[in-house]
Protein backbone atom coordinates (compact mmCIF):
# COMPACT_ATOMS: atom_id res chain seq x y z
CA UNK A 1 0.00 0.00 0.00
CA UNK A 2 1.52 2.90 -1.16
CA UNK A 3 1.14 6.16 1.65
CA UNK A 4 1.00 9.62 0.98
CA UNK A 5 1.59 13.10 3.16
CA UNK A 6 0.49 16.46 2.45
CA UNK A 7 1.69 19.35 4.76
CA UNK A 8 1.29 23.12 4.60
CA UNK A 9 3.74 25.76 4.93
CA UNK A 10 2.44 28.88 7.48
CA UNK A 11 2.10 32.37 5.58
CA UNK A 12 5.03 33.71 8.06
CA UNK A 13 7.24 30.00 6.77
CA UNK A 14 6.25 30.84 3.23
CA UNK A 15 7.04 34.82 3.41
CA UNK A 16 10.54 33.75 4.93
CA UNK A 17 11.65 30.97 2.16
CA UNK A 18 10.23 34.03 0.10
CA UNK A 19 12.76 36.54 1.50
CA UNK A 20 16.03 33.83 1.14
CA UNK A 21 15.04 33.57 -2.40
CA UNK A 22 15.53 37.42 -2.99
CA UNK A 23 11.98 38.79 -2.96
CA UNK A 24 11.07 41.68 -1.60
CA UNK A 25 7.99 43.18 0.16
CA UNK A 26 5.88 40.20 0.44
CA UNK A 27 1.98 40.94 0.86
CA UNK A 28 -0.54 38.68 1.58
CA UNK A 29 -3.29 39.43 -0.45
CA UNK A 30 -6.55 37.51 0.98
CA UNK A 31 -9.23 35.63 -0.51
CA UNK A 32 -12.13 38.04 -0.02
CA UNK A 33 -10.13 40.29 -2.03
CA UNK A 34 -8.90 38.42 -5.22
CA UNK A 35 -11.91 35.78 -5.43
CA UNK A 36 -9.57 32.83 -4.99
CA UNK A 37 -10.21 30.39 -1.92
CA UNK A 38 -6.37 30.76 -0.64
CA UNK A 39 -4.79 33.69 0.46
CA UNK A 40 -1.84 34.76 -2.50
CA UNK A 41 1.30 35.95 -1.78
CA UNK A 42 2.45 38.62 -3.86
CA UNK A 43 6.43 39.86 -3.80
CA UNK A 44 8.90 40.97 -6.03
CA UNK A 45 12.89 41.01 -6.85
CA UNK A 46 14.63 44.33 -7.64
CA UNK A 47 15.98 44.22 -11.13
CA UNK A 48 19.96 44.62 -11.06
CA UNK A 49 21.09 48.50 -12.00
CA UNK A 50 21.47 48.44 -15.67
Amino acid sequence: MRRTSYWALTQDRLSGFAAEAGFEAAEWLPPAVIGFFQPLLLASVARPAR
